[in-house]
C-alpha cells in the first residue's frame, strides 16, 4: 500500500504562472500536510500557480493513497475540477479529497451527483485532523464513516456525510516548507512571503466570507510565530505578507508580537491587514513600535467612506476615522493602503461619489496612499449572498459547474440565470464600475511609460477628470469602449499563457525565461492598489 499522499493548489488565475507577480506560498497545503509529514507519510505538494505543465510533474509521481486539491474560490474551482478529472484518468480509483473555503461554505455542491465523477470525498472545515484520519483509513482498508467534518461515497457511489467536526487550534509546528522544492517562483526576486499568524474574525460584515463560517478567533503563540519567522529569514526571505483573517483582532498580541520581533532581532519587514477601528485603538507609542519591528504597511478595510452604507453591511466602524488613521500612520512612518468597494447594497451614485472624495482627503495626509479596488460580489454562504438569493437577484448555483462561472476579473458576477430584475441590477453596477473608472482614471492610474501612449493617456485623464467633476455619468459610451479594450487584451494575455504551456511553446518559452532569470537583478518591493508587488 503507497504511502504517498498528493496535495494540489489548483491554479488562481489563467494566466498564471507569471514570473512578474508575486505569488503567494500555498500555505492551505502546506498545513494540510503538516500532520501528514509528521505521521510519516510521503507528501508531494504541486502548486499549479508556479508549475506551468502540473500533469508532466504527476506523471514522476508514484500512485498515490489520495489527491488532496484545495479549492479557496473565484477561478480555482474551474482549475481544481479540471485536474481532478485528469488525476482520475492518470491514477483511476484514487480518492480525490476536496477541501478549502469554498467546499466548506458551498459543501452541497460538490456532493451533489453530478459532481461524482471527479469528486470523491468532501472535506468540510480546516481539514488538517481529517487530512490524517483519511489517510489511516485508507491505508487500512477501511471506509470514512464517523470521520468529523468528511462527506464521502461509499462503494456503491451513494453519499454519506458525517457530523461537522469542531473548530481546531492552529498547530503550533512548523510548516514542511521543504516540500516546496523551488522558492525562487514565489520570491520573484523580491525576498517577500505570505505567512498566517491567526486564522478568523469575531466582527459581522456581511459582505464577508469569514464570519460565514466561523467567528472566532485562534491565533498561534507568539513564541511560535518568531521562531517560524526566524526559520523563513534562514531560507532568504527578508519580508513578511501577513495573510491574517483579522491580523489586529488582539492588540495586546500584536503589541507583543512586535516587541518579540524586536528583542529577537528577527530583522524582517513586514505587511498586514487590519479593521479601521482596531489599527485606530493603537496609541502613537505603539504605532511607532510596529515601525521599529519592520512592520511597513498596513491594508486597512475600508470598503466604503459613506457611513450609511456602512451600518447597512454591519461594518460596526466610524468611517471619518480613516483622516486621522492615515495622518497618524504618516507620522509613525507607516504606510497605509485602503479597500475600496463598488457596488455594495445600499450605494447610489451619490454616496459613491461621496466615497470617492474622501480617498481624495485621505491622499491628502498620506500622498503614497494605496487603494485596492474591488467590485462588489457577494460571497458565497455570506449573509447578503442569501439576501440576494430572497430577493431574486441572484439565484443559488445548481451544480459545481455552474458555480465554477463565477469570474471577479471583469468586476462581473454572473447571476447565472437573466431576469428582468437582475438585468436592471447590472445596469445599475455597471453605471457604478464606470463612475469608479472616471474618477481612478483622473486621479489614480498611472502614466504609461510608453512614449506614444503617455500623450493620449494625458488625455484620457483629462477627460475623465472633466467628466468626473461635472458629474456626466449618463452616457457611458467612453467607459464601455475602455472596458471592452481591457477584456480583449485579458482574453490575449489568457489565450498566450494557455500557448504557453502546450508544445513546442514551452520548452521555448523555459529556456527564455531561463535567460531572463539569469539577467535579472533584484527589484525593491512597492504596494501597487494594495498589492505588494516589484515595479
Amino acid at each position: 500500500m503507497s504511502r504517498t499522499i498528493v496535495l494540489i493548489y489548483p491554479r488562481a488565475e489563467p494566466d498564471w504562472p507569471d514570473e512578474e507577480k508575486l505569488l503567494g506560498l500555498p500555505l492551505a497545503v502546506l498545513t494540510v500536510a503538516r500532520p501528514l509529514v509528521a505521521a510519516g507519510y510521503d507528501v508531494r505538494v504541486l502548486d499549479e500557480n508556479v508549475t506551468r505543465r502540473p500533469l508532466d510533474e504527476l506523471r514522476e509521481m508514484p500512485r498515490p493513497l489520495y489527491v488532496g486539491i484545495s479549492v479557496i474560490g473565484g477561478y480555482t474551482i474551474r482549475s481544481a475540477v479540471a485536474i481532478a478529472k485528469r488525476v482520475g484518468a492518470l491514477w483511476p480509483g484514487v480518492p480525490r479529497v476536496f477541501g478549502g473555503w469554498n467546499p466548506t461554505l458551498m459543501a452541497h455542491l460538490y456532493e451533489a451527483d453530478d459532481a461524482a465523477g471527479f469528486v470523491d470525498v468532501v472535506v468540510r472545515g480546516r481539514g488538517e485532523a481529517q487530512a490524517l484520519a483519511i489517510a489511516r483509513r485508507l491505508e487500512e482498508g477501511r471506509d470514512l464513516d464517523g470521520i468529523a467534518g468528511v462527506s464521502w461515497r461509499d462503494g456503491e457511489g451513494g453519499l454519506r456525510r458525517n457530523p461537522d467536526a469542531p473548530l481546531e487550534e492552529p498547530a503550533e509546528g512548523p510548516l514542511p516548507y521543504d516540500l516546496i522544492r523551488d522558492f525562487d517562483p514565489y520570491l520573484a526576486r523580491l525576498g517577500a512571503v505570505n505567512y498566517v499568524s491567526s486564522y478568523g474574525c469575531p466582527h459581522r460584515c456581511e459582505f464577508c466570507g469569514i464570519p460565514a463560517y466561523t467567528r472566532t478567533f485562534k491565533p498561534l503563540r507568539n513564541e511560535t510565530v518568531v521562531e517560524q519567522l526566524r526559520l523563513l529569514k534562514g531560507r532568504g526571505i527578508d519580508t513578511i505578507l501577513f495573510l491574517d483573517d483579522n491580523f489586529f483582532t488582539s492588540r495586546e498580541r500584536v503589541v507583543d508580537l512586535a516587541r518579540r520581533l524586536i528583542d529577537a532581532r528577527v530583522g524582517l519587514k513586514w505587511h498586514s491587514n487590519g479593521r479601521l477601528d482596531q489599527v485606530m485603538a493603537l496609541d502613537d507609542d505603539e504605532l511607532a513600535l510596529l515601525a521599529r519591528s519592520g512592520c511597513g504597511s498596513v491594508n486597512v478595510g475600508y470598503e466604503t467612506g459613506d457611513q450609511e452604507v456602512a451600518d447597512l453591511i454591519l461594518k460596526d466602524v466610524d468611517v471619518s476615522d480613516v483622516y486621522e488613521c492615515a495622518a497618524r500612520f504618516r507620522k509613525a512612518g507607516l504606510h497605509v493602503s485602503l479597500n475600496f468597494m463598488v457596488g455594495l447594497p445600499g450605494e447610489d451614485p451619490d454616496s459613491l461619489v461621496r466615497s470617492l472624495e474622501t480617498l481624495k482627503r485621505v491622499h491628502a495626509e498620506q500622498p503614497d496612499m494605496d487603494v485596492c479596488w474591488y467590485m462588489f460580489m457577494p460571497a458565497p454562504g455570506t449573509e447578503l449572498w442569501r439576501k440576494l438569493v430572497e430577493g431574486g437577484l441572484l439565484t443559488e448555483p445548481r451544480t459545481l459547474a455552474e458555480h465554477g462561472r463565477l469570474q471577479p476579473l471583469y468586476l462581473e458576477h454572473p447571476w447565472y440565470y437573466e431576469s428582468p430584475p437582475r438585468s436592471v441590477f447590472r445596469e445599475w453596477r455597471h453605471k457604478h464600475k464606470a463612475i469608479a473608472w472616471y474618477f481612478y482614471t483622473a486621479y489614480g492610474a498611472g502614466r504609461p511609460a510608453n512614449p506614444l501612449l503617455g500623450p493620449l493617456f494625458d488625455r484620457l485623464r483629462a477627460w475623465c477628470r472633466f467628466r468626473y467633476e461635472r458629474r456626466l455619468f449618463r452616457v457611458r459610451a467612453d467607459w464601455w469602449i475602455a472596458f471592452q479594450w481591457n477584456r480583449l487584451r485579458t482574453r490575449a494575455r489568457w489565450l498566450r499563457h494557455r500557448l504557453s504551456r502546450v508544445q513546442p511553446f514551452y520548452a521555448w518559452g523555459e529556456a527564455r525565461r531561463a535567460r531572463k532569470r539569469q539577467a535579472a537583478e533584484p527589484r525593491p518591493l512597492v504596494l501597487v492598489s494594495g498589492v505588494h508587488r516589484s515595479t
